[in-house]
């Protein structure tokens, strides 16, 4: 859910290349060379997506106590 919130707000590039290294654990320098990004590019996506992660599931995680 909290990955869904927080697609809509990154580019595809972006978004594809966090879920091929983070969730698919692939090579950032592979993952860079076939979206045509630079590798330090993917590091600062993967980054930054992690840290919007947090922020949507911490958001989620206080809905759920106050609505329970």
């Amino acid at each position: 859910v909290a990955l869904e919130e927080i697609r809509p707000t990154v580019s595809a590039a972006t978004y594809e290349a966090f879920r091929r290294t983070a969730i698919g654990h692939e090579p950032p320098e592979a993952v860079a060379a076939d979206l045509g990004m630079s590798r330090a590019a993917v590091y600062l996506g993967k980054v930054r997506m992690l840290a919007k992660l947090r922020e949507a599931v911490a958001r989620l995680g206080d809905g759920e106590e106050e609505g329970g």
